[in-house]
């Protein structure tokens, strides 16, 4: 069953509840039962957004000395 794209260039955060629900074949009492997410998570992927690796900590301490007023009092204390 293919269902149709929701349309992102709408401004979501207008609309009436009940419209959203039935815009996104929903229900807002139920939710969506466990078939239906199942498959919607097949079609669409999970709803997770990519994490960018940690900053090693040696880039973190070195990030401290890069203020100008830091580079001042550094060379006031030298």
């Amino acid at each position: 069953m293919s269902r149709p794209v929701p349309d992102h260039s709408a401004a979501w955060h207008i609309l009436a509840t009940d419209v959203i629900a039935d815009r996104l074949e929903s229900d807002v009492a139920t939710g969506l039962s466990e078939a239906e997410a199942g498959l919607r998570l097949r079609e669409v992927g999970s709803n997770r957004l990519a994490e960018k690796p940690p900053r090693s900590p040696w880039l973190l301490l070195l990030d401290q000395f890069k203020g100008f007023l830091i580079l001042v009092l550094i060379g006031a204390a030298a």
